[in-house]
């Protein structure tokens, strides 16, 4: 069952049925930071639907912020883009962003926030992924989407230990490899031990990462 807000586009109920999904509108996604949400065997996987010019708008409002903070405290979570970056598109109603600027802050949600982007070209492919994502994470055998990714060939080979460090800080729950690199460089090479107060001032890392370093590696 997949949980719909109730903002969503009226249609989706039948695109989800089409993939052989039952669906039901429901405030509570919303409440995750989320569109849509279903049950996984991580947990409750969230997702947030944004066509490109909402995305550039909740930039600009301020929803952006809240929803990736909302997102990032879930079991697993995804933002879904949805359209084409086309120049003119954004031209005419946000012309202070660019297709470079747009790309970027995809790169940066994902990258820095450690929350996948995965694009669509419009609502029916929309209604496919999610139809992939139910089965995708309610397969026992596939756990390992949002755990830490294997060493790096190169940090294998060169087995420095800034890279162990980043490789072993991407075992906590919603820390990427950017944050893992700013947790390290930020205590010059000794995380461990700090308090939940220190680990707040590692920038981008936020109160719900600080929490969660404390808990695995703090004093």
């Amino acid at each position: 069952m997949i949980l719909i807000a109730p903002t969503e586009p009226a249609n989706m109920e039948s695109l989800l049925a089409h993939h052989g999904q039952q669906s039901l509108r429901s405030p509570v996604p919303e409440e995750l930071g989320a569109d849509y949400c279903f049950q996984g065997q991580v947990g409750i996987v969230a997702v947030q639907r944004k066509t490109v010019n909402d995305l550039i708008a909740s930039v600009d409002d301020g929803r952006l912020q809240r929803e990736t903070s909302l997102l990032r405290d879930q079991a697993a979570a995804l933002l879904i883009v949805e359209g084409s970056i086309s120049h003119a598109e954004i031209a005419m109603s946000h012309g202070d962003w660019d297709k470079a600027g747009i790309r970027n802050l995809m790169r940066s949600i994902q990258y820095q926030e450690g929350i996948p982007v995965e694009r669509t070209r419009n609502l029916a492919e929309t209604a496919e992924v999610l139809a992939e994502l139910v089965k995708r994470f309610n397969k026992p055998a596939h756990l390992t989407l949002i755990t830490r990714p294997r060493m790096p060939r190169s940090a294998r080979t060169v087995n420095t230990k800034r890279d162990q460090w980043i490789h072993f800080l991407q075992g906590i729950p919603h820390v990427g490899p950017v944050l893992a690199g700013a947790i390290y460089d930020h205590f010059d090479g000794q995380p461990m031990g700090r308090s939940v107060e220190q680990y707040r001032e590692v920038p981008g890392l936020g109160e719900k990462g600080a929490e969660n370093v404390f808990r695995f590696i703090g004093g």
